[in-house]
């Protein structure tokens, strides 16, 4: 009971901010009575009822209005979000298994920008190739393939030399394990993504090269069943080669 009055008053409290409605509502009352005084006509008080009915219903609309829109700003700020981009976009990875026709493989930055828990429970791989758009057919563990790439090591008679390096691709999934993703902290890892019956005859065949890393997007859905997508980062910049692994 003391709630409900707390909440009347908060109200009664709103609608008074909103004078100008009732004071609008107020002027034409006058203003009409004064005219039909001056015609010597009796006033006629159910047309000045419509018109304090209306400004009533026009300051009870503009609270109602004012409450609705912090609430849905309210609710914006703990709806879960996740923001990040595609790092580095690989659509020609070697030995190609299960039969598809194509591994993307991919290295994402992921954070949650809520103060709401988000696990995500499905990855999905959106692009074009050519002209024509397709979604990955199966989520594959990147750990079948290394990243190949070089660094500067010191040599012989203390001379700069390059040196090959393969470092193994680790797993978003395993990265952020079955936990959800904390506030604030950003994850980075890799996912591989296949793509199947892509073509009906082999002469179909494509290049890798005819998928379009500025209309890729990843789709993450998290527990929620929420959708989040990522694009490729804007002059993404590759580690290297992508190899088959040595495991």
């Amino acid at each position: 009971m003391t709630k409900d009055l707390k909440n009347l008053g908060t109200f009664l409290n709103n609608l008074g901010r909103h004078w100008q409605a009732f004071a609008i509502g107020l002027l034409l009352i006058i203003g009409l009575a004064a005219l039909q005084m001056l015609a010597g006509m009796p006033i006629s008080w159910g047309f000045i009822d419509l018109i304090f009915g209306a400004a009533l219903f026009v300051a009870c609309y503009l609270t109602w209005n004012e409450e609705h829109l912090r609430a849905s700003a309210v609710q914006d700020q703990t709806k879960p979000k996740l923001i990040g981009e595609i790092v580095e976009f690989h659509p020609d990875a070697p030995f190609v298994p299960d039969g598809a026709d194509y591994a993307l493989v991919v290295k994402i930055y992921v954070v949650s920008s809520t103060p709401v828990k988000i696990g995500i429970r499905d990855y999905r791989l959106e692009t074009i190739c050519d002209i024509t758009a397709y979604q990955s057919t199966t989520l594959y563990n990147p750990g079948r393939w290394a990243m190949l790439g070089e660094k500067k090591v010191m040599g012989p008679d203390n001379m700069m030399i390059t040196q090959s390096v393969r470092a193994p691709l680790e797993d978003f999934r395993a990265v952020i394990g079955n936990q959800p993703l904390p506030q604030g902290v950003g994850q980075t890892g890799w996912l591989a993504f296949l793509f199947h019956n892509m073509f009906k005859r082999l002469a179909e065949w494509k290049t890798p090269d005819c998928f379009d890393p500025a209309r890729t997007v990843l789709v993450l859905t998290d527990a929620y069943g929420n959708e989040h997508r990522l694009t490729v980062k804007p002059n993404a910049q590759s580690s290297g080669k992508i190899v088959l692994s040595d495991n």
